[in-house]
């Protein structure tokens, strides 16, 4: 993966996470991991799909903004 830090593909089940979260923390990769089954009840990034994900990872802005400083590619 070149361009994201994750993805899920909702009809086969399959998560795929980019192998350089294993720089950063645990808490960190979790959020990322929490935001792709998420996807399993929310496909979009809509208003119900981020109120999931608050319950299952309040503090997810903090932990995605330290994913926002490192560039992919």
């Amino acid at each position: 993966m070149r361009s994201r830090w994750g993805s899920c593909d909702t009809r086969t089940g399959l998560v795929t996470l980019n192998a350089r979260l294993l720089r950063f923390r645990p808490e960190v990769i979790d959020c990322v991991i929490m935001h792709e089954l998420a996807h399993f009840k929310y496909r979009s990034h809509g208003p119900r799909f981020y109120a999931l994900l608050r319950e299952l990872c309040p503090n997810y802005r903090e932990l995605q903004a330290e994913l926002a400083d490192v560039y992919l590619e």
